[in-house]
């Protein structure tokens, strides 16, 4: 089973931009006040040209169709022993080189193995207490 929303997700938006960075009980506010205290002026210009998720508007690889809208930069992340795979927008396909999907599929595979040695990790935890 998996999950996904078509709809704006406020929970999902602020975890894929803050990946490990939050506390529950902190703003976003308070969040981006301590990241941008903690990095470096070289980590802020590289983190300007990380991109986010969605459409790039770029055609690096040729339109597959006539209604494709080009390039899409995606994010991969986990959240709460699930793997998220983030398009920054409503998509109804997504086409891949093989390259690319050769690569998707180890990212995915990386992932979910995570997934599964964490929760194995928290079922034995959880036996020995």
């Amino acid at each position: 089973m998996s999950h996904h929303s078509e709809e704006f997700d406020p929970e999902m938006t602020e975890h894929l931009l803050m990946v490990g960075n939050a506390e529950s009980d902190e703003t976003m506010e308070k969040l981006i006040a301590k990241f941008n205290q903690r990095i470096s002026e070289d980590l802020k210009a590289e983190a300007k040209e990380t991109p986010r998720p969605g459409p790039t508007g770029n055609f690096p690889h040729g339109k597959l169709t006539e209604k494709d809208k080009g390039e899409m930069f995606l994010s991969l992340t986990i959240k709460d022993n699930a793997v998220v795979l983030a398009f920054g927008k409503e998509v109804t396909w997504i086409g891949f080189t093989g390259n690319q999907a050769i690569d998707l599929g180890k990212a995915l595979l990386k992932k979910g193995r995570s997934v599964n040695r964490t929760r194995a990790q928290e079922a034995t935890n959880e036996k020995a207490v």
